[in-house]
């Protein structure tokens, strides 16, 4: 909701050919008047919302009229605005006043902004057409669906759907009694059986068989068992001493397999 003391029927002043500054920030447009001053003048304090650069009428200082702050003079100039019909009015009556205005524009705006208006205006007629189609197409669409279903076709849709969702309704009320009756059920018996329970000692605890640890050092001793006696072997089988290879074989056997235990042990 505009602010009572604005006057937005009302335009710029002549005296301030740049247009008015704004009432929150007369520095930043040029205008050197102090800025506590100026929000003294209106009735809470400071500029309302949306005052931006309007004319008004603040409460503290309402003056002859509407007026404002001159932007770009680098003063403290004002004047007063004026109202926007006769000022159109006025702007009306000046011979080809519309005309030279359209060719300001016309001269002023660039090869860029010039395509990208008249792309606009392309686009604009091509959605028209877009909308036209649309609308052919969708009245198509209800002539062919009047002509297969009967001008109030959508009234058999309609009771359709409407019985489809009563017996959806009806399998959901079931569905919910027999879960409540199960669930019923299982408090019954979870009553009849709880001082039976109470009764039962704690379960024992289950005894893990732990399959890698055990199973897996068995494995390993056997593969160095055979491992032992094929080394055995093949060292007695290339020497020409069978006897003394054979002792030496199972000798050195011995002893490894003995660090190996220690420094497992030792690792374990």
């Amino acid at each position: 909701m505009s602010d009572s003391q604005l006057r937005p029927s009302f335009t710029t002043p002549q005296s301030c050919p740049k247009g008015c500054a704004r009432w929150d920030n007369l520095a930043a447009d040029g205008n050197t008047k102090n800025q506590n001053d100026v929000n003294a003048m209106w009735s809470q304090g400071s500029p309302p919302e949306g005052a931006g650069n309007s004319c008004a009428q603040p409460a503290n200082n309402q003056g002859q009229g509407p007026w404002c702050y001159c932007a770009g003079t680098n003063d403290d100039s004002m004047g007063l605005c004026q109202d926007r019909n006769l000022a159109a009015s006025a702007c009306k009556a000046v011979p080809n006043g519309l005309n030279n205005l359209n060719s300001e524009i016309n001269t002023c705006t660039s090869s860029t902004e010039y395509n990208r208006n008249t792309n606009f205006a392309e686009n604009t007629f091509k959605l028209q057409q877009d909308i036209t189609s649309l609308s052919a197409a969708t009245g198509d669409s209800l002539s062919m669906g009047d002509t297969m279903f009967g001008q109030f076709g959508y009234n058999e849709i309609t009771k359709e759907v409407k019985k489809r969702n009563e017996d959806l309704k009806a399998k959901k009320e079931k569905l919910l009694t027999e879960v409540e009756k199960g669930e019923a059920i299982i408090e019954r018996s979870n009553r009849d059986f709880s001082d039976v329970k109470d009764t039962l000692p704690q379960p024992q605890p289950k005894r893990v068989l732990r399959f890698i640890e055990d199973y897996t050092l068995a494995i390993l001793s056997i593969s160095y068992l055979f491992m032992i006696i094929a080394a055995i072997y093949i060292y007695t089988s290339m020497s020409d001493k069978k006897l003394v290879a054979f002792f030496q074989a199972l000798i050195s056997s011995v002893l490894l397999t003995m660090f190996l235990f220690m420094m497992l042990f030792y690792l374990a």
